[in-house]
């Protein structure tokens, strides 16, 4: 007589008891998740959603205090871990960087992070896995890196071009943008720089002006600056009120010419 051994075992294992499936049974539920119920949860927790609703918002008196709604903050990425990057020498020559004797041959460096911190999840993200998964991390540069491309770009210009960009630069707030709108900081430049210019002529000066601008590519619209020159913060509505005073710092008002006030008499 001969048997079959799946058969045996499978006989066996029906007649078996297991003493967990007695005492736990809802541990051995098997549940289907409907598609409606996939839709429902994606559209809680997708990546545009700024709030989700609380899980035990309606357990009773208790939970009577949370809120019902949460917030969800963005993901905030620290550096952690960078390495150190040379500075092109054509770089430092252009910004008007030279090097002292005895020090040719040193270079200098800036460091590049390449490993943040997920503040949200306790995660490792380098450089490979944000590109990946298609994270954007902000890459935010030092002050000494920020001015050493302000200069290079202020040096890039004509001679004649570089006062006037360098008013505008010092025209920006803390929003990558300016302190007013271009047709006024352009303005004013004309009415301090040539106070007895031809209002006819001061179309084409603005036109003229409005095209360095462009050339050189300091603005992108007529409100904001390109990417590499904006400064970025997070100002108080007190500070954005302070901004618009900057005006009178960067062009200082031009004292009246003095008129004599003496008579000649002849007789």
């Amino acid at each position: 007589m001969t048997y079959n051994l799946n058969s045996v075992i499978a006989e066996a294992a029906d007649r078996a008891i297991d003493p967990d499936r007695l005492k736990y049974p809802n541990l051995f539920n098997t549940r289907e998740i409907s598609s409606e119920e996939i839709n429902r949860h994606q559209a809680l927790y997708g990546a545009g959603v700024k709030t989700i609703e609380h899980p035990y918002q309606f357990i009773g008196r208790l939970a009577a205090s949370v809120n019902k709604i949460i917030p969800i903050d963005d993901p905030k990425y620290i550096p952690v871990t960078g390495q150190y990057r040379v500075v092109p020498k054509s770089k430092l020559k252009t910004a008007g960087w030279f090097h002292e004797k005895g020090f040719s041959r040193s270079a200098v460096t800036t460091v590049e992070p390449d490993m943040w911190l997920d503040t949200t999840t306790g995660e490792l993200i380098t450089k490979k896995v944000a590109r990946e998964s298609g994270i954007r991390i902000p890459m935010v540069k030092s002050i000494s890196e920020r001015m050493l491309d302000t200069t290079c770009r202020i040096q890039q210009c004509a001679p004649s071009e570089r006062e006037f960009v360098t008013y505008v630069l010092k025209m920006r707030n803390r929003r990558g943008g300016l302190v007013v709108d271009l047709d006024t900081v352009v303005a004013l430049w004309i009415s301090h720089k040539y106070p007895e210019m031809r209002s006819t002529d001061k179309s084409r000066k603005r036109r003229r002006l409005a095209a360095i601008l462009e050339k050189r590519r300091i603005m992108v619209n007529s409100q904001t600056l390109a990417s590499d020159l904006q400064v970025l913060g997070n100002p108080t509505k007190q500070e954005i009120i302070e901004e618009s005073a900057r005006v009178f710092d960067v062009l200082k008002p031009k004292a009246k010419p003095v008129v004599s006030s003496r008579r000649t008499f002849s007789g």
